[in-house]
Formats: structure tokens, sequence, C-alpha cells
């Protein structure tokens, strides 16, 4: 099934970095700095009553770089905007939902000579990608069930995560730009895991996946073998990991646990825990800082300048978040 790709008409002339978080009942937030206290715009898109699980940043077909959103919902849950902070009516329906239930992370590969070369997939709870290659949108069932995290090298290789109702967590992989995917590593469902996120990022070289609370690192040569090497164990479950610069990763747990990688994610040290009382659902970076969201309502912005040292709280944005993406093409370099 293929969809066209409509995309909003405005362009991004942008000299900063933007910072765009989503979350609950259709809730973004976005803004162009990290400074605490610092005003961030907030609005909802989608009506205001879905659930969005996944933003990302990258290009469309004409090559201008637009955020996408997905949302929830089973139909017209995929918006772009190449303009975030000028409001809710710069969202544009994308056309791509179809039957892909609950989209929960997307990811944008900028491989290819040509826009239409550049690809954007998806995963949601049905166990279904959404595609978007060659100019047009396709959806592919995994066989699978919960597609919980996305990610890519930005050439043509491709790691998502995933749990099955045989209670086995998985990685699977594409090597051919996200055609066709196959099995990278499977292992049973740990005790009291439940639906837990289940995150893949990667940078510098590295693959770096999370089951609950085991750290695992592939290199892409490992990934070629479906080598994947257990590095660390945590106290809760990991619900987010990120690369940054110079060999660094982070990790935050449920528990607002903050762990952090200096060798390209061998060996992991926890830091100081994220402020507050709320659980962290995302990390990201950006130039330098870390930048955490979490489920709570207030001071659910947090930032990092030295490596989960000490922490300092933002905003409080009014919604929960769930994610947040930067202008920037990842992965990190």
């Amino acid at each position: 099934m293929a969809y066209k790709f409509r995309m909003a008409s405005y362009k991004v002339t942008v000299a900063t970095v933007t910072y765009v978080a989503v979350g609950d009942d259709g809730h973004v937030a976005v803004s162009t700095n990290l400074n605490s206290g610092s005003a961030w715009t907030n609005y909802t898109v989608g009506g205001g009553t879905d659930e969005i699980y996944a933003v990302g940043y990258g290009k469309d077909v004409d090559g201008d770089n637009v955020f996408l959103l997905a949302t929830t919902t089973d139909s017209d849950n995929i918006f772009s905007s190449s303009a975030p902070a000028d409001g809710a009516g710069t969202w544009d329906v994308a056309d791509a939902g179809g039957p892909v239930y609950s989209i929960r992370d997307l990811a944008f590969s900028d491989f290819g000579s040509s826009n239409n070369d550049k690809s954007w997939i998806g995963g949601g709870a049905s166990g279904e990608l959404v595609r978007f290659s060659s100019g047009s949108w396709s959806n592919t069932d995994l066989g699978t069930d919960n597609i919980w995290s996305i990610a890519t090298d930005g050439n043509q290789n491709w790691v998502l995560t995933t749990s099955t109702s045989g209670r086995r967590f998985e990685y699977h992989k594409s090597t051919d730009d996200g055609a066709n995917w196959a099995l990278s590593f499977s292992e049973g469902w740990v005790a009291g895991a439940g639906d837990q996120n289940k995150h893949v990022a990667y940078g510098n070289g590295v693959w770096v996946s999370t089951n609950r609370g085991r750290i695992h690192s592939a290199t892409d040569s490992d990934l070629t073998s479906n080598t994947w090497t257990l590095r660390a164990t945590t106290t809760n479950h990991v619900m987010a990991v990120q690369y940054g610069a110079s060999s660094k990763w982070m990790a935050v747990d449920g528990s607002r646990n903050v762990y952090v990688s200096t060798d390209n994610g061998t060996n992991w040290t926890q830091k100081t825990d994220i402020n507050g009382a709320n659980v962290p659902q995302e990390v990201a970076y950006y130039d330098g800082s870390w930048i955490v969201v979490t489920d709570g309502t207030v001071d659910n912005i947090q930032t990092s300048s030295d490596d989960g040292d000490s922490w300092t709280s933002i905003t409080s944005t009014g919604a929960v978040i769930r994610k947040i993406a930067t202008s920037v093409i990842l992965p990190n370099t």
C-alpha cells in the first residue's frame, strides 16, 4: 500500500538548533535554546487527544528539512512540519498511517544520491513498519508484536527492537535500507519486564541497544555476524540510550539512574540521578548537552553539560513528554 508524502509548505531557515518535544494528548513543545527557565512554545496537534510517542528530524522529497511526529492512532498518524515553532497549523498530515497502529519510534536515513533515495522508517505496536522511500510510503508486517525503537547508521543499515507474545526480546536488522529484515538477537523475557521501553541507537561505528536492565553493544562488523555483547546491567529497566560525541554514550533508567560510557559503549559508570520523581522517557544530545524528558508535567525537560555529573531543570511543559528531537540528522558524528 503506497501513500503520497504531503509535506508542509514552510521552509526551515535556522541559525540555531531547534528542539521539539512531544508527548501525551498531542502535546508539542518547541524551543531554540536550553537556558534554565526558557520559554517554550506549547500547543497540541491531532485534535489534542492522541498520544505522541515518536518524533524525528530529516528531509522530504524536495530536500527540505522537516520534523516528523507520529501518534498512537491507526490513521492520519504521521505529521510533518518544517517550522514547528510557528504552532499547530504548520503540521501537515503525511498520509502514511494505514494499518500501522501506535507508532512508537521513527528515524531518517540520509543515505542515497537523490532525495527519493532517502528513507524514513517507523515501527508500531502492531509489529508493522511504515517506510517512506522512492517517493512513497509502504507498510510491512514484520511478523512480531511491539516495535519499540528504531535506529540507522545513516548508510543502509538499520536496527529495531521488539518484544513478542512468545516472551522474547528481539533485535532485527536490515542491511538494504529497510527493504528486508532479519532477526539479529533474541533472549528470553526477564521476570517482571512487562511492556517496558527497549531502545536502540547508533554512533561512532557502534550500535547500543537495551532490554529491560541490560545494555548490549555491537560494532558494525558484529552486526554482520549478529554478535551482541552484554556490557552492563542496571537496577531498573533502561528507558533510553543515546550517543553523544567523543565516544560518549548515555543511558537512563526508570528510577532516574544515569549511566555513561566514555569508551564507545564498552564500559558504563553510574552518574548523578535525574532530578525529581518522574520517569525519564528519552535522552538526546546536542553540542555538549544531554537532554532528558520525563513523564511528569513540571520540570520535565532537564539537561546536563558535564556528562551526567549534575542536572538542571530547564522548563515545565505542562504535559507528559515522551520523545525529543533536535534539528540535527542522526546519527551524531
